[in-house]
């Protein structure tokens, strides 16, 4: 006996309320969320959880402390170099400061401009060798007195060249490669039209070397004579840049026409200032598959870049021991947390499989089965649940009864199952009808608690179930299902009855009852349960005690309202008028109940209003729920109430925004959106209206004014335009006999037919349509109807 009962009851305590048939939405709903993970052992979930999340949190606590440990080592790196790129900048300025002094005083020298106004060549041989003598002796003197120079040369408009040079002459042959006038060097220094020309220059084809390249002008005529070149050492460079601290990078000098020299290893052979957009900092670059780090400074007048370049794979050198350290500490606190999660595992699996094991135990008839909890956590209150539940099935025919019932509403025995468990319950369920019908209360005009009216009607129901042929079960509060073995019409006597004495018994308690077609197998219980549920949406219309599929096919009811509602209905709530709002809802409410509107037509009527309220909301960058709290009609009206219930949210809802919006509209606006609003309102009818052209004259920028304007008014600048030209279009077709086009033009669209098309896009009606409705509108309300 204990196996029959548990066997056909097994789920009943999972499930409670109204609905019943829901086992094949979890299966459903099983199968979709369904992975091989689920199958798993408990402990090996667990396990495999507990490992998984220490090992994504050391993974993750690694990665940042790796990455801001070279972020540290970058910043140290570049910060140290920005010290000695200054350094190094400053002392070639002297440097060069020092050369340009020397370079002035070969150029301005009396014997220079005396002998290079003339072609020395010319001169007689002693003039010639004393000239000769008195240059090279002058360009010897000054390449003793500065260290660091590879050679000083002097070439005149004769292409005489003079030079003096510690090193072999390596700018001879360029030098007199050509005609000076036609070398591009020589020319660039003339156009430069400063004193001194400095570049980075390579006249061997070895390598680039700071040159200095300056007109001998003369102090008579003011014509040049010639050039004076003085080339520099790079060595000198090196030991200018000379750090322990900047020891393993290189150095790089970028002059401004992108001409660079590189120091010690000289593995950078080109730089890209592409990247540099500041006077100092730093930035990352890949030369060659190598990433280097490159710190830089700018040179405030000449705008050369000061840079220095280290490969990263030499600045995080250390990198590879910190990983090593962080994969012992993986190592070790994964197989810590796996240990442990293992022990947690074992402690909370070994009494759920006891548990298993007992479950099985009542699922093969056993009932003399207890669970000991040694603990009160939750795996001892399951096991308490489980001691309850047994107990339950072992003393408690109501139960048994309700599981019965529940089975059927469910569908889910067989008629053989059915019988064997029927056997020592003893339902009504011999005779060949089978009807189930649901009664509901209405809540009439009193008002009681849920518990004071179940109880009203449990006690009508359990007074005549002892004497009539049915049984019954407590869906949900005030919600009753009956399964009645008689014929239709002494079924429908039955409920009558049932109907009329809780009403006389409680005040006039309003009472429904929906019936499902009857059948001559009990296998279609579950059909006449879900048909009686299809019938509780017209309850909206309470003017009937009992509905049933014939009622409601007797019935002429119409799929559709008259649109001028929900038209009006949306005005109205656009220009805040409440009590009109609430009018227009009465006569709706008024129309649908006596014109027998479909409940379906209705809820489309109710959710287009809700959805446009949210809408609104939703554009002034809110949520539906912060102004209007929570709502039956939010998503979509699921539990069949009352057409007075459903108005009364509407109606609430329709007050708290209008209310909410005048509360909005007394906030002062920004002075400069008020002024683009008035020039709008002016100037809506001129069709190159656009943000650009009302931003200029409110004098502010166009995205600035754009952000400003939507923020203020809750619309972007196009959506309010848009809506103040449909405003304007549908009042003239209203009130107006112009033509389309006519109204087109007046609104600022030159193209009727695009008119026409927007106007159905934003209206759903075409003009000529809105215009038909609007004069049915002005007919008055009842002819609207």
């Amino acid at each position: 006996m204990a196996n029959r009962i548990f066997s056909t009851g097994r789920n009943i305590w999972r499930r409670s309320g109204f609905g019943f048939g829901g086992d094949g939405q979890r299966q459903g709903s099983r199968r979709r969320f369904s992975s091989p993970f689920r199958h798993f052992k408990l402990h090996f979930k667990l396990i495999v959880s507990f490992s998984f999340v220490c090992l994504l949190a050391l993974s993750i606590f690694s990665s940042i402390t790796v990455m801001m440990y070279k972020n540290i080592l970058i910043q140290k790196e570049t910060s140290s170099a920005l010290r000695n790129l200054k350094a190094f900048q400053t002392n070639l300025d002297s440097y060069l400061k020092a050369v340009d002094a020397a370079a002035s005083t070969i150029v301005y020298n009396p014997g220079i401009q005396s002998y290079f106004s003339i072609d020395v060549n010319q001169l007689p041989s002693a003039e010639r060798l004393a000239a000769y003598n008195q240059i090279n002796d002058l360009l010897k003197q000054t390449q003793l007195n500065n260290i660091g120079l590879n050679s000083i040369s002097i070439i005149d408009n004769y292409n005489n060249y003079f030079s003096f040079t510690l090193l072999p002459d390596k700018v001879y042959s360029q030098v007199l490669a050509q005609n000076v006038s036609k070398q591009d060097v020589f020319r660039q220094a003339i156009l430069e039209n400063t004193p001194n020309y400095w570049l980075i220059n390579d006249w061997a084809n070895e390598s680039n070397t700071i040159s200095l390249i300056r007109p001998i002008i003369s102090t008579t005529t003011l014509q040049p004579l010639g050039f004076l070149v003085i080339t520099i050492s790079p060595e000198l460079l090196n030991n200018y840049f000379n750090s322990t601290e900047q020891a393993e990078g290189d150095y790089i000098l970028l002059d401004d026409k992108g001409a660079l020299i590189t120091g010690r290893s000289g593995a950078i052979t080109q730089a890209d200032s592409r990247e540099i957009t500041a006077n100092e900092g730093h930035y990352a670059e890949v030369r060659d598959g190598k990433r280097y780090i490159i710190t830089y400074v700018k040179h405030p007048s000449t705008g050369w870049l000061f840079m220095y370049a280290l490969e990263e794979k030499k600045l995080f050198h250390d990198i590879g021991s910190i990983n090593r350290i962080w994969v012992v500490v993986f190592v070790v606190t994964f197989t810590l947390v796996a240990l442990l999660s293992l022990l947690i595992a074992r402690s909370m699996a070994k009494p759920l499989r006891k548990l298993t094991k007992l479950h099985r135990e009542v699922q093969n008839g056993n009932l003399d089965v207890a669970f000991r909890a040694h603990s009160r956590d939750e795996i001892g209150l399951l096991g308490e649940s489980f001691n309850d539940m047994v107990e339950r099935i072992r003393d408690s025919l109501p139960l048994q009864r309700e599981k019965l019932i529940r089975s059927l509403l469910e569908g889910n025995l067989s008629g053989g199952e059915i019988k064997r468990m029927n056997r020592n319950i003893g339902l009504p369920l011999q005779r060949p009808f089978f009807q189930v019908a649901i009664l509901d209360s209405g809540r009439g005009n009193v008002e009681r608690t849920d518990e004071t009216i179940a109880t009203a009607m449990q006690a009508e129901l359990a007074k005549l179930a002892a004497i009539e042929a049915f049984c019954y079960i407590q869906l949900a509060a005030e919600r009753f299902c009956l399964i009645l073995n008689e014929g239709e019409q002494e079924a429908q006597r039955i409920v009558g009855e049932l109907v009329r004495a809780i009403g006389r018994d409680e005040d006039g308690l309003q009472v429904h009852a929906y019936f499902g077609n009857q059948y001559d197998e009990v296998f279609f219980v579950k059909q006449s349960f879900e048909e009686a549920k299809q019938l509780m949406q017209y309850r909206l219309y309470n003017h009937a005690e009992l509905i049933g599929f014939n009622y409601i096919n007797s019935q002429l009811w119409q799929v559709s309202y008259p649109e001028t509602y929900e038209s009006r209905l949306l005005h109205y709530i656009e220009t805040a008028d409440l009590d009109k709002c609430r009018l227009v809802l009465a006569e709706f409410e008024t129309y649908v109940v006596e014109s027998k509107v479909k409940p379906a037509s209705i809820m489309i009527f109710i959710q287009t209003i809700y959805t446009h309220l949210c809408k609104t909301v939703l554009k002034h960058g809110e949520q539906p729920e912060d102004w209007f709290g929570s709502s039956s009609l939010a998503g979509s009206v699921r539990e069949p109430t009352s057409i007075k219930a459903n108005m009364n949210e509407l109606d609430r809802l329709i007050a708290v925004f209008i209310t909410t919006m005048r509360e909005r509209a007394q906030v002062p606006m920004n002075a400069k959106i008020q002024r683009a609003i008035a020039i709008i309102e002016r100037e809506y009818n001129n069709p190159d209206l656009s943000t650009e052209f009302v931003a200029a004259a409110v004098e502010l920028h166009a995205v600035y004014f754009s952000q400003l304007f939507k923020k203020e008014t809750g619309v972007n600048f196009g959506e309010f335009l848009s809506e103040l030209r449909l405003g304007k279009a549908k009042d003239q077709l209203r009130s107006t006999a112009l033509k389309i086009k006519e109204i087109a033009v007046a609104v600022g669209y030159m193209d009727s037919h695009y008119f026409g098309v927007w106007f159905k896009e934003k209206t759903g009606l075409t003009p000529s349509q809105y215009r038909k409705i609007g004069m049915q509108l002005g007919q008055g309300h009842s002819e609207a109807l």
